[in-house]
């Protein structure tokens, strides 16, 4: 992710004549932050006499690029299936419990069994933590999508979409803390580089949604009239409302929706499939 940011220097002006102007690039190492790379571009540096002779005000555009969470150290592929498994599922719940700000790496290292020390060997970073979290999240999200389109590529276009909303409902029941930490990230925004990995799957999402629409049309199960783009991001924006519903009781309570039961869900699913259909169906 790139970021511009601008900063501010006094210097008297003897400090300022003893820098060489040729070197003014080595002051970016006065502004360097952990996990940023700056750079002074070319013409972004500017002295300005700052309303008296005794001083000189240094104002600094700096752009650079915001680093990615890594990959986890070697060290943690070393340690047993069981004991990652251990860490990985305790910081599943931590972040999940309390998102990526206030995720506690004191109560992490307790509820997996190991020290800090050990955490920090396996990640350097609690960002590569999340990154790794974050990562896991989205893969098995994008392999329920792969599962959709090989199991029903042959199937009618509403058997279609009815799979992929079940599938949804699917995916939060098995893994009900990754859902929480997926859609904590895409509303927060509180980690950037982990809400980015997420839009790219919601992006995804829009995109294997609006080529089945396209094949609709081509078949002549969908009204003509459709941009396949719009009906995508539309489909997929009431399918997130249902599923955050599924799991958050405030948007969903009293409508049997929240933590609903079987018939619950199966209600609710025949409900939006008939409005799907007679929206989209080549008879609407």
């Amino acid at each position: 992710m790139i970021y511009c940011t601008r900063m501010r220097l006094e210097l008297n002006l003897t400090e300022w004549s003893s820098i060489d102007p040729r070197r003014h690039s080595a002051l970016s190492a006065l502004f360097s932050l952990r996990h940023i790379a700056p750079r002074i571009a070319g013409n972004a540096l500017v002295a300005r006499r700052a309303g008296c002779r005794s001083r000189v005000i240094l104002v600094f555009t700096i752009f650079g690029k915001r680093a990615e969470a890594t990959a986890p150290e070697p060290s943690f592929g070393k340690i047993s299936q069981e004991k990652q498994e251990k860490v990985f599922q305790a910081a599943v719940t931590e972040f999940a419990s309390n998102g990526y700000r206030n995720a506690s790496m004191n109560n992490l290292v307790k509820n997996a069994g190991i020290s800090k020390g050990s955490l920090f060997q396996y990640f350097r970073t609690k960002r590569d933590l999340f990154g790794l979290v974050v990562e896991t999240a989205t893969g098995k999200a994008k392999d329920y999508l792969k599962s959709v389109r090989r199991d029903t590529e042959d199937a009618p276009f509403f058997d279609r979409i009815e799979e992929v909303l079940r599938s949804g409902f699917r995916f939060i029941d098995e893994h009900p803390l990754l859902a929480r930490i997926y859609f904590h990230s895409l509303q927060s925004g509180e980690a950037p580089f982990g809400a980015e990995r997420i839009v790219a799957l919601r992006r995804k999402g829009n995109d294997f949604l609006a080529e089945m629409i396209r094949q609709a049309i081509a078949r002549q199960e969908t009204r003509a009239d459709l941009d396949p783009d719009r009906m995508a991001f539309l489909l997929n924006s009431m399918f997130e409302t249902l599923l955050r519903s599924y799991y958050t009781e405030f948007l969903g309570s009293g409508l049997g929706l929240y933590k609903g039961k079987t018939e619950d869900l199966d209600a609710w699913v025949n409900t939006t499939m008939s409005f799907i259909r007679h929206g989209l169906g080549a008879n609407a």
